[in-house]
């Protein structure tokens, strides 16, 4: 679950905490169920997983609950709507008001503290509070909205939650369609809710740092394509994410290009670590999980990277708790198959390069 909302870890941990330990695991066109396969989604784990859950298909809410508790929010709120996991899940408050979880050398984060960086620089915990306000909660929807507080500027506060809340709105809007590669085609196909639409809303705070806000807005939701000749009507599950990172010193979005230091040209040198990192995933995605190893803090992906034109100035990510990583939010608009949105997060460390010390004030902005 190393990319926060949108990990992809979690569909193997969620597998056995929801009562499907028990799943046999074939391999499937040669490709074998290993840790790192399912990690990597190279595997096809969600359809084996829809498979079995109570007998349901992708496109019921049985298959829908797999597809939720591929993210932390969903196992959250498939807790919340009733399904119980196996083992108890260890809850996690991450209000910094109350404790942090403790760095690798035993550091321990509380609100205002500074803790030291790998790199030597000094991270500086953000003293916000935020909640998960319930908007609606009835047979369509459950949607929940990320709501901060403890700012002294107010103004800044309450520009900040309506972008916020924006989002989620736009998700909710029934005539909002989701902004997925074909919509056009699906459209004019005459895509519409399905009878048994679903949506599902909500969002989680990733970053909270040095004067930076970084949050993942998500969407899921079922709809239905009219009659395709002789295949009869046809399902498809659409998942959209929008991610935010705000400047809390303006409540202004902060661009990626400006997580870069000055030294840098920002673009180019964002895009040669991802080449870096596509290279490097077409050498390792089918190696045995033994052989797996990273160099310079490169990971791997088992994603369809080979048509990425480039990333540019309004290019969306997200930011680890610690601000060490930048998590690229990528194919956000391909479809996976043709029942949903295969989100790809690709992580780069910008080492000495990074810029996140800039947005940091020695007067606190918090109450």
């Amino acid at each position: 679950g190393s990319s926060g909302a949108l990990g992809c870890g979690y569909l193997y941990n969620v597998s056995w905490q929801y009562g499907l330990s028990d799943l046999k695991l074939l391999t499937i066109d040669g490709i074998e169920p290993s840790a790192s396969n399912i990690q990597n989604r190279i595997y096809p784990l969600i359809s084996q997983v829809c498979a079995v859950i109570r007998g349901g298909e992708e496109e019921t809410q049985a298959g829908q609950l797999a597809q939720w508790c591929a993210w932390p929010l969903g196992q959250k709120l498939a807790k919340e709507m009733g399904y119980e996991p196996n083992m108890p899940v260890v809850e996690t408050d991450l209000s910094p008001a109350k404790s942090a979880p403790d760095t690798e050398d035993g550091t321990e984060w509380a609100e205002g503290d500074a803790v030291p960086r790998g790199s030597g620089t000094t991270l500086h915990r953000n003293a916000l509070e935020w909640s998960s306000e319930l908007l609606y909660n009835d047979e369509s929807r459950y949607v929940s909205v990320p709501v901060i507080s403890g700012l002294k500027d107010k103004a800044v506060e309450e520009a900040i939650n309506g972008r916020i809340r924006s989002v989620i709105d736009a998700f909710c809007d029934p005539d909002h369609l989701p902004d997925v590669q074909g919509i056009e085609t699906y459209k004019a196909e005459g895509l519409k809710p399905s009878d048994s639409h679903y949506l599902l809303a909500g969002g989680s705070v990733e970053g909270n740092s040095d004067n930076i806000l970084s949050v993942v807005l998500s969407c899921t939701a079922t709809y239905d394509i009219p009659a395709r000749g002789k295949s009869g009507p046809q399902s498809l599950f659409f998942a959209v994410c929008e991610p935010l990172n705000f400047d809390l010193r303006t409540g202004k979005e902060i661009p990626l290009t400006a997580l870069v230091s000055d030294d840098m040209d920002a673009l180019p040198y964002l895009n040669g670590l991802v080449q870096k990192y596509c290279r490097y995933n077409a050498d390792t995605v089918y190696r045995d999980e033994d052989d797996f190893s990273t160099p310079e803090g490169i990971g791997t992906i088992g994603v369809r990277v080979t048509s990425l034109p480039g990333l540019k100035k309004d290019q969306k990510y997200y930011l680890d708790d610690s601000l060490q990583t930048i998590y690229l939010v990528l194919d956000v608009n391909t479809p996976w198959g043709v029942t949903g949105t295969d989100f790809s997060c690709i992580p780069l460390d910008l080492e000495n390069h990074a810029a996140f010390t800039r947005f940091h004030t020695e007067e606190s902005l918090f109450e």
